[in-house]
């Protein structure tokens, strides 16, 4: 039996989920060919991605997070829109999370963490995001412009953090297993 895939991520409240959505539609009018859009129950802004965990090491690492409680809530600025990949064949559609001290010491704790319990940690430079749409299609190419791509600014708090695990062939692909409160 293959073992299921994890990532441990901010938690969004359903306010932002909703003005994501808002974004999300708009860029759905201009026709982009992503194989695949987002559902708004997993729109979260990915901390540490796993991959696969045995059921030993998943329990163990819940119980380790339990640790990140003592983190103050905080807050958080997203806004405007960006891609990864080519320009105008983007992999990925996304929003942009402003990195502030408080969600680097997050970032830091749980790797922290990961590290003490010898898990895979990303080795890329962490760039926070919000994925909108994925996996472009076809020939097509995009010229998004500045107007495109600039949207208001929102402010959140981020007062949880959940351990997900990974449904690739369901329509929300993402649901907490562990959901953590900050203080």
């Amino acid at each position: 039996m293959q073992n299921k895939h994890y990532f441990i991520a901010v938690k969004l409240d359903e306010q932002c989920k909703n003005w994501l959505m808002d974004i999300q539609s708009y860029f759905k009018t201009l026709n982009l060919p992503f194989k695949s859009w987002v559902h708004r129950d997993d729109f979260h802004i990915t901390l540490q991605f796993l991959g696969a965990l045995e059921q030993e090491k998943l329990l163990s690492l819940s119980d380790e997070l339990e640790k990140i409680n003592k983190i103050p809530k905080f807050d958080l600025e997203i806004g405007n829109v960006g891609t990864f990949g080519k320009s105008i064949q983007p992999r990925v559609l996304w929003v942009d999370v402003v990195k502030n001290n408080d969600l680097n010491h997050l970032h830091q704790k749980i790797k922290e963490i990961l590290i003490q319990m010898t898990l895979r940690v990303e080795k890329r430079p962490y760039r926070p995001h919000i994925t909108l749409a994925k996996k472009w299609r076809g020939e097509e190419t995009i010229h998004l412009s500045k107007s495109h791509t600039t949207t208001e600014m929102k402010k959140f708090q981020v007062d949880q953090i959940a351990l997900y695990e990974i449904y690739p062939n369901e329509e929300v692909k993402y649901k907490p297993i562990k959901v953590i409160s900050l203080k």
